[in-house]
């Protein structure tokens, strides 16, 4: 199917430039009209400091009056720490008055063979284009992701 350029400039227009999550981490995509996403991401919680390049994809043929699909690496070494570990999300742009990027994401940190099992984190974030509030920073604190013992301890 054909995408016209005013279609694609949109969708460019969409997604580029500075998100927040709900923890206060920023990213800021570079995007083109080929469906790739650059950019940098800055964790505010975990083993990071500072920026972290990402490189990602996003669907250059969107579906009308439905979200578009989108998702992104990051690996966390950069000049000043190496976490030897990697992250990405999958998710959606939705737009309208409030402009959300809904994701579930991966977080793999490098362990031993023997502790494979809890290598992989899984979890949510919301990034919207305005950075939260440190009362809704506390507050996603708060509520959180079980740790595996929590989920464990539940069975």
């Amino acid at each position: 199917m054909f995408v016209s350029a005013a279609a694609l400039a949109s969708a460019v227009a969409l997604i580029n430039g500075t998100w927040h999550n709900q923890l206060g981490s920023t990213v800021v995509f570079d995007v083109d009209q080929n469906g790739t996403l650059s950019g940098q991401y800055n964790s505010a919680v975990g083993n990071a400091e500072d920026f972290y390049v990402l490189t990602g994809r996003y669907e250059t043929d969107p579906v009308d009056n439905q979200g578009l699909t989108l998702g992104w690496t990051v690996n966390y070494h950069n000049d000043l720490r190496d976490a030897h570990s990697t992250a990405t999300w999958s998710g959606q742009y939705f737009g309208g008055d409030e402009e959300v990027i809904q994701t579930h994401w991966l977080l793999t940190r490098s362990t031993a063979l023997e502790d494979l099992w809890e290598s992989t984190h899984v979890g949510t974030d919301v990034f919207s284009r305005g950075a939260p509030t440190q009362e809704k920073i506390q507050s996603a604190f708060t509520v959180g992701s079980p740790t595996p013992d929590q989920i464990l301890a539940k069975n």
